[in-house]
C-alpha cells in the first residue's frame, strides 16, 4: 500500500421488519443490497432484523445452515456487498436461542462469523424470557483491509462478556 488508509464504506439499514414473515424481511434486505451495492462495501441490519424483534421467535434457525444463511449468501453473490445481518439463532441443542448476527462476504460468499449478543437488555422481559446470552468474545475479521468486530445493542453499553480480554488494537 502507498501509505493510504484502507476504506470500508458502510451502509446501515433501518427499515420495518415483520416478526411473522422472515421472507418479507429478506426481500427488504435484497432490495437494500441492490440499492447500496454501488456505494457501500458492507450493509448492516438492525438487531434481529431477519426474524423481527418481538413475537415468539418460532422462526429461529442455526447460524451455520438454513434458509436465512442461504438467502443472504445469494444476496451477497448477486450484489457483491458484504452483509452483517441480525437474526434469532437456535443453538446446536435445538432449544437454546440467542440474539445473533452473522457476517457473509468474500468471493465466493461465505459466512465469516456469527456473534451472539452477550448482554441482554435487562429492562426487556422479552429478551430475558426468550434468549440466552452468548459467552464468546466478539470475532475480529478484516474486510477490505479494515479490521471489524461486532457488538449487538446493549453490548456496547456494558462491554465484552465476563472474562474476555480484547486484542490490542495494534495486533
Amino acid at each position: 500500500m502507498n501509505g493510504a488508509m484502507p476504506t470500508l464504506r458502510v451502509a446501515l439499514l433501518q427499515a420495518p421488519c415483520s416478526t411473522e414473515e422472515p421472507a418479507q424481511n429478506l426481500a427488504t434486505l435484497a432490495r437494500a443490497a441492490a440499492h447500496y451495492a454501488a456505494s457501500a462495501d458492507l450493509l448492516i441490519t438492525p438487531e434481529l432484523f431477519v426474524t423481527g424483534y418481538g413475537g415468539t421467535h418460532t422462526h429461529a434457525q442455526p447460524a451455520a445452515c438454513g434458509s436465512y444463511l442461504d438467502a443472504v449468501t445469494e444476496i451477497v453473490r448477486a450484489h457483491g456487498i458484504s452483509i452483517l445481518y441480525g437474526f434469532a439463532e437456535v443453538a446446536d441443542d435445538g432449544t437454546t436461542q440467542h440474539i445473533s448476527c452473522s457476517l457473509v462476504g468474500g468471493s465466493p460468499p461465505q459466512r465469516l462469523f456469527t456473534y451472539r449478543k452477550a448482554h441482554l437488555w435487562t429492562p426487556s422481559p422479552f429478551e430475558a424470557a426468550n434468549f440466552t446470552p452468548g459467552r464468546d468474545e466478539p470475532p475480529v475479521v478484516t474486510l477490505k483491509g479494515v479490521r471489524i468486530s461486532p457488538l449487538i445493542c446493549f453490548d456496547v453499553e456494558v462491554g465484552p462478556p465476563a472474562g474476555v480480554v480484547h486484542q490490542q488494537a495494534n495486533r
